[in-house]
């Protein structure tokens, strides 16, 4: 009789969704589940007791320093990756392929010529690592194979017994695909355990490369914004020009901020990097014309866009004065060719003068 139980699966930044799907363990078959553009798998009761496949929004995966895994795409070779064949009726080998690479220079590429009796036969091992009770752990890597069939991926203890404390089983293709991620909250602490990727269910030849291990905290939080990608790397919930990590910074002082209208042409500087764009009524080619814009206050804005696309503007503004009406009025037009004085007055709309 199978058995049935509720799993819930959380958006865990900001416990944004949540929703309960009803799986059904101890069926002979594997039962095989979509969730949006994650997929996962169960296998036997065991997998829903692990805590199997809890998901969470996508976070920045570039960070090498949130990665445990030593080599994880290959380009070092065979380095820190131990493969096994245990048990009778498996043979497989594991090198370096850099004509099929999935990410970066070189693959990971299992040979499989026979299999024995059960999926855990043939393994490819990243270890030492470990793992805390109540922390959130995540996994992801690219694979292919050459023939569509299952893999096995497990949070395995090191030692006798050998616990298996979290396994994954994943239909792979034949087309190069991005599998994950797959998230996990450990109820156990052991310093001591490999991430293992168990390849006995199948003679189907297997790649593998860009394995990713390590704490969700670290991913969410570790990277900075990768600018341009339309993604939000570092989970900050800002996404590409709208994050700090991107977002350009500019500066505008005007250093003659008043000019009369009769002025000639202003060139505009003071914007800041360099490289900017000024723009504004009476503003053409970086140069500002008093005249053309007319008496008042304007705005003059600068703006500047980063090597990323990211810009920034900033205003500053200037005034255009009005030139002063001036008039002259002679007190008396006409003089004796023998007057020593001459009076007359002149003055604008303000003030009038008289010299004499």
């Amino acid at each position: 009789m199978s058995e049935k139980r509720f799993l819930e699966i959380y958006w865990i930044k900001n416990k944004i969704f949540s929703t309960t799907l009803l799986l059904t363990v101890g069926l002979p078959l594997f039962t095989f589940f979509s969730f949006s553009n994650y997929s996962f798998s169960e296998t036997s009761k065991e997998n829903v007791n692990a805590g199997f496949a809890d998901f969470a929004p996508p976070t920045n995966y570039d960070d090498p320093t949130c990665n445990w895994i030593n080599n994880d795409e290959f380009d070092s070779g065979t380095a820190d990756w131990q493969h096994n064949n245990n048990g009778g009726g498996f043979s497989s080998t594991f090198t370096i392929n850099s004509a099929s690479q999935l990410s970066g220079v070189n693959s990971a590429f299992v040979n499989i010529s026979s299999i024995g009796s059960n999926q855990y036969g043939i393994e490819l091992r990243s270890e030492p690592h470990a793992i805390v009770n109540g922390t959130q752990y995540t996994l992801r890597f690219d694979a292919k194979a050459v023939a569509n069939r299952n893999i096995t991926v497990s949070i395995q203890q090191r030692q006798s017994p050998f616990t298996r404390y979290h396994n994954i089983t994943i239909p792979i293709t034949t087309t190069a695909t991005e599998y994950g991620p797959y998230y996990w909250t450990s109820n156990v602490t052991d310093a001591n355990i490999g991430v293992v990727f168990f390849l006995g269910a199948s003679t189907a030849d297997v790649y593998l490369d860009d394995v990713i291990f390590g704490e969700e905290s670290c991913f969410a939080t570790g990277g900075p914004e990768i600018c341009g990608n339309g993604l939000d790397d570092d989970g900050d919930g800002l996404i590409d020009c709208a994050d700090s990590d991107c977002t350009s910074s500019a500066s505008f002082t005007l250093g003659d901020d008043n000019k009369c209208v009769s002025s000639t042409t202003l060139t505009l500087s003071g914007g800041s990097p360099i490289g900017g764009v000024y723009t504004g009524t009476g503003v053409s080619g970086g140069n500002f014309n008093a005249s053309a814009a007319g008496v008042g206050t304007h705005t003059i804005s600068y703006t500047y866009t980063d090597g990323n696309g990211c810009s920034d503007s900033v205003l500053d503004s200037i005034t255009v004065l009005a030139l002063p009406t001036v008039s002259l009025t002679l007190v008396d037009n006409e003089e004796c060719v023998n007057n020593t004085r001459t009076s007359f007055e002149w003055g604008n709309s303000d003030r009038r003068s008289l010299f004499r």
